[in-house]
């Protein structure tokens, strides 16, 4: 929800707990005019306690670097007042998992439509989709890492940001490692997003994901192969959150969720239960709006 009419609004500092980590979000953005808008994200985490998936104990860990250029609205469709918001994203390689991937660039075009319904206090609902190109050095993993991700627990150390986490890994060998395991050439993420005011100040948002991940090829190889069912070039994954957000005061939102991020099935070919199962974290975030807080002061 954008508070003033600064052209950095919309920018904030996010501090908060989740997954028996603290996290730090930081989440500029700059307005060259009134549509279109330059966006940018960077998280870090810190572990509570002595966790196994990081080198050092409470080692900071980093996100990759997002950078958005989001035109919203392009276009509003006047008879069923469908509005539609080309992006496009650069994902910069900053972090340990990132380059053990060998991951030089990610760009990821984009788009969204959404609606506004006279519900309560206002509910927005939309629908996104994102194709992202990686490129990397290599088709494989080649840097020994302790980012582990197994696709039975669903887990990894990525601070649930959507785009980021990469299901590349049926054998449960970390990510990073040298154990063959190939990365992701291409995704095609589907959201759908549903944003509910429920009185001035208190918002509903429930949020699903559908992300399919292609592969590198495999060299090729006389060896026999073991014909399978499906295809061994393509991974699935899901992604939800729910969450209930508070505005005490126009510089200040308080939310409290839950995340979810797991493959389309367990090992057991069983698809997971949605919004809670084995891998549901929760969350408690405090954001600070930046564009609010600096009107603040130059009220002093």
């Amino acid at each position: 929800m954008l508070h003033s009419t600064q052209p950095f609004r919309g920018s904030s500092l996010g501090y908060g707990f989740t997954g028996g980590a603290a996290t730090f979000s930081f989440r500029p953005r700059w307005y060259v005019s009134d549509q279109l808008s330059l966006r940018f994200r960077l998280d870090l985490a810190k572990q509570l306690t002595n966790a196994d998936d990081t080198t050092y104990y409470r080692e900071v860990v980093s996100s990759p670097a997002l950078i958005d250029l989001v035109y919203l609205p392009a276009f509003t469709e006047t008879w069923t007042g469908l509005s539609v918001a080309p992006n496009i994203r650069v994902t910069l390689p900053i972090d340990k998992a990132s380059h053990a991937e060998t991951l030089r660039l990610g760009l990821g075009p984009g788009f969204e439509l959404y609606r506004t319904f006279d519900v309560l206090s206002g509910l927005v609902v939309s629908y996104g989709f994102r194709f992202t190109k990686k490129l990397h050095q290599y088709t494989t993993a080649q840097t020994d890492s302790v980012y582990p991700f197994s696709s039975s627990s669903g887990s990894v150390a990525t601070m649930a940001i959507p785009d980021y986490a990469d299901q590349a890994n049926p054998s449960g060998l970390a990510v990073g490692w040298t154990g063959g395991v190939r990365n992701v050439s291409m995704r095609f993420a589907n959201v759908l997003q549903a944003r509910l005011a429920i009185v001035p100040k208190l918002y509903f948002t429930a949020y699903a994901s559908i992300r399919n991940d292609l592969l590198y090829d495999m060299t090729p190889t006389s060896l026999p192969v073991t014909p399978t069912a499906s295809t061994t070039n393509q991974r699935a994954s899901y992604w939800y959150l729910l969450d209930l957000t508070f505005d005490p005061v126009r510089s200040l939102s308080l939310s409290l969720g839950t995340s979810t991020l797991v493959p389309s099935i367990d090992p057991s070919g069983i698809a997971y239960f949605p919004f809670f199962n084995r891998a549901t974290n929760v969350y408690l975030n405090l954001t600070a709006h930046l564009d609010v807080l600096y009107e603040a002061l130059e009220r002093i």
